[in-house]
């Protein structure tokens, strides 16, 4: 995805190397916000295959809200903070003031929604547990390899550089629509499957 974002600088604006050198800084500051959304995610599954192989899908269901709860919370707190403190995480990264501005013109859009990852993420990884390998690839790779590149290409070219960030947040919308569409369809085959029990 960053060779996309890469390629579309170079087709939008003429300052590639000050765009270049922000979107490196707001992916640095992304990848840190990453590791502890993953860890979170990373103990969805086994939590979830432990109790379903037991028969015991409530545990499974409230250890999975519990899960997408925390996910949601701490990817707040980088929604916070990339609308809030982008101005000085962009001063952190580079001194040069053109560097930093662009910083923020990126890190408050792809920061919008990003509340939502964490509980999609979450999803995702427990969908996996359950032995249900299309809704997993649906949440984990339609956002970077489909929906993402689609949209950075079309805003690259229809609105510019200035616009080409929110990207990032229709991005997440869009992931959050997906999400909760698996997650009902989901619900309404276990209540099925009950009734019908």
């Amino acid at each position: 995805m960053a060779s996309t974002v890469i390629l579309v600088i170079g087709f939008t604006t003429a300052d590639h190397a000050t765009y270049v050198a922000a979107y490196g800084a707001a992916t640095r500051v992304l990848g840190l916000t990453f590791l502890p959304q993953m860890a979170i995610a990373l103990t969805t599954p086994s939590i979830t295959g432990n109790n379903a192989g037991a028969g015991r899908m409530g545990r499974a269901d409230a250890a999975l809200r519990l899960s997408m709860g925390t996910a949601f919370l701490r990817c707040l707190s980088v929604t916070l903070a990339g609308v809030f403190a982008s101005e000085t995480l962009g001063a952190l990264f580079s001194h040069d003031p053109s560097v930093a501005a662009a910083v923020v013109k990126m890190l408050r859009p792809m920061t919008a929604l990003y509340a939502i990852t964490g509980p999609v993420l979450v999803l995702a990884l427990h969908y996996q547990a359950l032995g249900h390998p299309v809704r997993t690839a649906a949440l984990t790779l339609a956002k970077s390899w489909l929906i993402l590149p689609t949209l950075l290409v079309i805003l690259g070219r229809v609105s510019g550089i200035d616009y080409l960030w929110f990207a990032f947040p229709v991005a997440d919308a869009m992931m959050f629509v997906i999400a909760l569409s698996l997650f009902l369809t989901t619900n309404e085959a276990k209540s099925s499957a009950k009734e019908a029990a």
